[in-house]
């Protein structure tokens, strides 16, 4: 159930989309993605819930995040790979 990532990645994020408007439940999208449950359902969250979630508001959801976040800001400017985008 471990993913090596901390953190969601857009393609993951696309997915959950993808699955949502399919109506696969929680259960199944954290197995499909290989996360856990609560990994998903704070995902959902943080970005609008079941109905309102999208990949985009999600991901710039988390780029907000990183802005605005001391503590992950080395995370984020990692996963960017472009430190221009922080």
């Amino acid at each position: 159930m471990n993913n090596s990532s901390l953190h969601i990645s857009l393609d993951e994020r696309k997915k959950i989309e993808n699955f949502l408007s399919s109506g696969m439940s929680l259960n199944k999208i954290s197995i499909a993605l290989g996360r856990a449950r609560n990994t998903i359902n704070f995902e959902l969250k943080r970005a609008g819930g079941r109905e309102g979630y999208t990949a985009e508001k999600a991901q710039q959801a988390f780029e907000d995040r990183c802005r605005t976040n001391i503590l992950a800001s080395k995370t984020c400017l990692l996963l960017f790979k472009n430190p221009d985008r922080i």
